[in-house]
């Protein structure tokens, strides 16, 4: 009899089994049919401030059949050595972005967060008068202190035929695309396979939950960013390289002071090691843009710097209080969810430092050591208290790209396939879990552009919290002193008057679980200037 050997494939698992290409690419339409079907079942969705886990809670079955099925192959392609075209990977990245991104893009009316519509509101105007009015006294603050988000955004209007609203509310679309090239081809940079640039890609698109990626000089400036971080890994080897990086540094100066501060401090501590003094340039260029050509944001900048270093304010973000649970349940499921992300990328970070200090790691010593650098120059911004408590959502996403390079370069295949379950699974709630308070109302905009045009009171001394959507149909209304502060039934009765809005509304209950304006509305005497049912203009008498 003749023996007949045993196939040594047969006892492969489906996911170490290789897949044929065409496969992929079927699985991956369907999962997109499923997507897009999901999306025209619950469009155009609102979400109440008790929806469970907010937009996630609206995601219909077909919605996580698909979902579920492309992380699945995801995994399957990742761990399958047969795969060796770029494509497949790009487009399974792409498909996974438009799951996590592309819901609110599709299912709501509007473009979502408050600050896509300014500096929108001055673009759009500066784009539709053709002229700056250089000697008005105020300073325009997006104009002369970001205006390079001017120049992409008139690039991209006449150029692609876009119109505004759409530029708008399609914006993180395009910004989801440049992440994924961006990533993938750092990974390339970092010397990693097709299969680990492509687990670079996901981790770190799946790990970027905060809301960064809107129409703004923020989200250009954090591409510009990835871009710089790619080329920092080869450390200019070639004058065309530096050259390049000298335009992009330009750029992302001209659109973003924090975001260029980070790059600075880290081509800094790079250039110490080096012994370069390539960043001596881009010192040059940064200072001489913000001392004489956008003073008003050194001035703030320098201000700040100085009031907090006499308050003691440093280290403050380390107890913000924006990160606490509530009694809100599904403030307590986001926060959760939110906070998990820093376990899920800090202990790997650990880890690998551990790794690379006691010699364990053989290969990739450079890209690591290069990483580490990136982070320790990150770290640095944590003495200081950016915004409204905003510095530590700043370093998060500015230390995912080297904390994901650690990571693939320092643990094994098993504990990556269950950190990219664990990114992709608690994406959805980190990310959508206050929706109802992201989300901008058709009301919303009704309200704004009344207040914006045809109120004929006294703008000074209001309390809103939209005021973006004021300056997008408006950009003169900047001067109004909107009052941003915390309010309670004591500094309620400063402000002449009060906008009271479902999106107001649903923010302060998410972040405080009680509204001040609300029991104020309940007990007190006022006169209704505007009311549309979900926006009030109210005057304290």
């Amino acid at each position: 009899m003749k023996h007949i050997s045993k196939n040594k494939n047969s006892k492969e698992s489906w996911f170490s089994a290789p897949l044929d290409l065409r496969i992929y690419i079927i699985f991956a339409v369907i999962s997109l049919i499923f997507l897009f079907y999901s999306i025209w079942e619950i469009k155009p969705v609102t979400v109440d401030l008790y929806d469970f886990l907010g937009l996630t809670s609206h995601l219909t079955t077909i919605y996580w059949i698909g979902y579920i099925l492309i992380i699945l192959l995801s995994i399957k392609l990742y761990l399958d050595e047969q795969i060796k075209r770029d494509f497949i990977y790009i487009i399974y990245l792409i498909v996974i972005g438009l799951f996590l991104f592309g819901v609110p893009v599709f299912a709501e009316e509007n473009a979502r967060f408050a600050f896509s519509y300014y500096p929108a509101g001055e673009v759009k105007q500066v784009l539709k008068s053709g002229y700056i009015d250089s000697l008005s006294t105020y300073p325009l603050i997006s104009y002369r202190s970001w205006p390079a988000t001017h120049i992409i955004s008139a690039y991209m209007i006449y150029l692609g035929n876009i119109d505004f609203e759409s530029l708008i509310k399609y914006m993180p679309l395009f910004w989801v695309v440049f992440f994924i090239i961006i990533t993938f081809g750092t990974g390339r940079f970092l010397k990693l396979s097709l299969n680990q640039s492509f687990l670079f890609s996901f981790v770190s698109l799946s790990s970027f939950w905060q809301f960064h990626y809107y129409y703004g000089p923020q989200a250009m400036a954090y591409l510009m960013y990835l871009l710089l971080f790619m080329l920092f890994i080869r450390y200019f080897e070639s004058v065309k390289e530096r050259f390049v990086t000298f335009l992009i540094f330009c750029a992302i100066v001209t659109t973003h002071l924090l975001s260029s501060m980070f790059v600075l401090i880290a081509f800094f501590f790079k250039s110490i090691q080096k012994r370069f003094i390539f960043v001596l340039p881009l010192a040059i260029i940064f200072l001489a843009w913000y001392v004489y050509l956008a003073p008003y944001m050194f001035n703030v900048g320098v201000r700040e710097f100085f009031r907090q270093a006499n308050s003691i304010e440093m280290l403050n973000s380390l107890t913000a209080s924006k990160y606490e649970t509530g009694e809100l349940f599904t403030r307590q499921i986001t926060q959760y969810s939110r906070l998990s992300y820093l376990g899920i990328l800090g202990i790997p970070v650990i880890i690998g430092a551990f790794r690379f200090i006691t010699g364990k790691i053989k290969s990739n010593k450079k890209e690591i050591e290069i990483c580490f650098y990136w982070i320790l120059a990150i770290s640095v911004f944590i003495l200081l208290r950016y915004g409204r408590a905003e510095i530590e959502d700043r370093m998060y996403i500015f230390v995912i790209i080297p904390a994901v390079g650690i990571m693939i370069l320092s643990l094994n295949r098993k504990f990556l396939v269950i950190i990219m379950l664990m990114v992709s699974l608690l994406h959805l709630p980190a990310h959508y879990g206050n929706e109802s308070s992201d989300m901008t109302y058709q009301s919303e905009l009704k309200g704004a552009e009344f207040f914006a045009f045809k109120s004929s009171v006294d703008k000074r001394g209001f309390f809103y919290l939209g005021n973006p959507y004021i300056q997008y149909f408006n950009f003169s209304t900047s001067k109004i002193n909107f009052n941003w502060r915390r309010i309670n039934n004591e500094n309620l009765y400063e402000p002449r008057y009060i906008i009271f809005s479902k999106r107001d509304n649903n923010f302060i209950l998410y972040r405080d679980g009680i509204n001040a304006i609300s029991i104020w509305f309940s007990q007190e005497k006022f006169d209704f200037i505007y009311n549309n049912g979900d926006f009030k203009i109210l005057r304290n008498i």
